[in-house]
């Protein structure tokens, strides 16, 4: 999609000095509290109304840390932190995978799964939803794995892969001989790799190398290679760390270019007299940024000294935070200005939020909840729902995060290279320090993985039954016959 908006500060819905409340999450964790709940609580739902339009924006491959309104230190984020500031910032969002197609049935339809499959499974889609209560559903996106013909489009009266302002301007015009509300759905490819923002967004500068970026990587780069001379490791760990800060200002680039085109939308909307539809912003997944350590089988025998290749790039194996941790955010009518709910939350969420928001059935069929109480809750100041985990789940591996802070990466392998990662994320955030595997907390995660696998991750039969021209397009993309995932490119 081209939709090459400028660069422009202009506020989104300028706050009105919102007082922005914090809630925060503290208890401890049971093997009960590792089922995940579903739909909200009926009595919270709004009352019967003509529906308000609801507008989708999932930004591909977004870290949750690369916004301002996340915290991050450079102007990436404008158009977005001003929505945040006009609605509700949710502080500690998951996604259910780090690759796009599984991750997007998770939010579309609300449920957890397998991940080694690249279409639609059978089930109600979100558009599907929404179309059958009176919508009419548009959507307009760029990544070829949500191409038509893979089941992503079920529900759109209208599906649009790579389209423009022509296409999408009177998609989203009032029509007198149709009142239907509008569901649309952007889907916007940046930031995923390669890095490459048009120049008017290419405006960062790399970051210096600094001291424990060269202590890491040289403590790698030692442990493959002790033959090498400390001159020799000094030189090849400044060259590597070069290229990852040059990618890593090219990233940043295009997730201002990607909130230039969030820019669009809104404004588009407000043309429109859809400025009063609820918006969400969402991400499938995040990306490495050379952060973490490559997964051990994934990981050729040729590259152990290549630190741009021990040090994982892009994404859709491995379940760091960096991957799973993702942006979230709603505004709309009725909603607080400003609020922060610190209370972990997920893409699966969504669903059932939006069902909620509108009144209509159906959470209960979800495996996400209605984040409508912890929104009230953190608007009052009252004390939140029961915490819930978090789960992502990849061919290789599958993710907890529990709610007292500990998380466990469990590798489907038993037998295999890879083995199990357990952190606590309170006194090591960024996952950096796996803790001794032995005690009550591993045992404990570990059996609730087991659990989880039996009761929510069975393939769907059928889900990689694609369209022969979608899969030639994919095939010549490098996402079939290759590696699998949507960062093999």
């Amino acid at each position: 999609m081209d939709l090459r908006p400028p660069v422009r500060p202009v506020p989104v819905l300028p706050p009105r000095t919102p007082r922005v409340r914090h809630v925060r999450t503290s208890a401890a964790l049971v093997l009960a509290l590792l089922c995940v709940g579903c739909g909200g609580d009926a009595t919270d739902a709004p009352s019967a109304r003509a529906p308000h339009d609801v507008v989708l924006i999932v930004i591909d491959t977004l870290r949750a840390d690369r916004l301002g309104c996340y915290g991050y230190d450079r102007a990436t984020s404008p158009a977005l932190d001003g929505l945040a500031a006009s609605g509700v910032r949710f502080a500690h969002c998951t996604s259910q995978s780090s690759w796009t197609a599984p991750s997007m049935v998770s939010l579309m339809q609300s449920r957890h799964l397998a991940a080694d499959f690249v279409r639609m499974p059978a089930g109600e889609t979100l558009a599907e939803r929404l179309a059958s209560a009176g919508f009419r559903c548009v959507a307009f996106q760029d990544n070829i794995l949500l191409a038509p013909g893979t089941g992503f489009d079920r529900g759109f009266a209208r599906y649009e892969m790579e389209a423009g302002p022509k296409k999408i301007e009177p998609a989203l015009a009032r029509d007198a001989a149709d009142p239907r509300p509008l569901f649309a759905y952007f889907h916007f490819v940046d930031p995923h790799d390669p890095y490459d923002p048009l120049p008017r967004f290419d405006v960062f500068e790399p970051r210096e190398v600094d001291d424990a970026q060269r202590a890491r990587l040289g403590t790698a780069l030692r442990q493959a290679r002790p033959d090498l001379t400390d001159d020799s490791v000094a030189a090849r760990v400044l060259a590597a760390a070069r290229a990852m800060n040059a990618a890593r200002a090219r990233y940043d680039g295009d997730v201002l270019q990607a909130d230039g085109r969030v820019r669009y939308v809104l404004d588009a909307l407000a043309s429109a007299g859809r400025d009063d539809a609820y918006v969400i912003v969402a991400a499938d997944h995040g990306e490495c940024l050379w952060d973490q350590r490559e997964a051990v089988s994934q990981l050729p025998d040729d590259a152990r000294d290549d630190l741009l290749r021990v040090f994982k790039q892009t994404h859709n194996t491995v379940l760091y935070g960096a991957l799973v941790h993702t942006p979230l955010l709603l505004a709309g009518p009725g909603l607080p200005r400003g609020l922060v709910v610190d209370a972990p939350v997920q893409n699966v969420d969504i669903v059932p939020t939006l069902l909620d928001l509108l009144g209509l059935p159906g959470a209960d069929a979800c495996d996400g909840t209605s984040l409508l109480p912890a929104l009230r809750a953190a608007a009052d100041g009252a004390r939140p729902p029961a915490p819930r985990p978090a789960w992502s789940n990849t061919k290789l591996f599958t993710a907890v995060a529990a709610p007292d802070g500990k998380k466990l990466v469990l590798p489907w392998d038993a037998a295999g290279p890879d083995a199990p990662q357990l952190f606590d994320l309170a006194a090591d955030p960024d996952e950096r320090t796996p803790l001794t595997l032995a005690g009550e907390d591993y045992e404990r995660l570990r059996q609730a993985i087991d659990a989880h696998r039996r009761a929510a991750l069975a393939p769907s039969a059928g889900e990689d039954v694609l369209d022969k021209q979608v899969a030639e397009r994919m095939r010549q993309l490098g996402y079939l016959g290759g590696e699998e995932g949507d960062g093999a490119r």
